[in-house]
């Protein structure tokens, strides 16, 4: 946090995972928006953000996931390759099945060693993902390019 907000917003992390205010006053409502953006170094005070690449490494996954019975991961190539969001969240709830997809994936592998490579390390950054998910509790955001 560079700064606090004043103890009478109420400032807190909603079940959505993002910051939130509880108080009902509109000028509250209105000043936390502003110092939200400014609040710390989290991208629009998300609690935790991961990086997963850039968009050329994503449209080689995407091109290697493409058959595979990976939704919620292919979902994060997807996305991207079709410019239809920059940021995918992940809930405690769907950890279970996200660790069970990167499982299934540490067991795909591809005969060329740049996309190999590429396919590990998009998997280490999944595992880093999955334990800040379920190290917080809360929705997890998912950058798709490096803003």
């Amino acid at each position: 946090m560079r700064r606090s907000a004043p103890a009478d917003w109420g400032v807190h992390v909603g079940r959505d995972g993002f910051r939130d205010v509880r108080s009902k006053d509109d000028d509250h409502e209105d000043a936390f928006v502003d110092w939200n953006e400014k609040a710390c170094e989290h991208d629009q005070g998300y609690l935790v953000q991961r990086f997963l690449g850039i968009e050329e490494e994503l449209n080689v996954l995407h091109a290697r996931l493409a058959r595979t019975r990976l939704p919620m991961i292919r979902a994060f190539v997807h996305a991207e390759k079709l410019g239809a969001m920059r940021e995918v969240i992940v809930s405690p709830q769907e950890t279970r099945k996200f660790a069970s997809e990167i499982e299934r994936l540490a067991r795909l592998h591809v005969p060329e060693r740049v996309d190999e490579a590429l396919l590990r390390l998009f998997e280490a950054r999944l595992r880093e993902l999955l334990t800040d998910a379920r190290a917080v509790g809360k929705p997890i955001c998912v950058t798709l390019d490096d803003v």
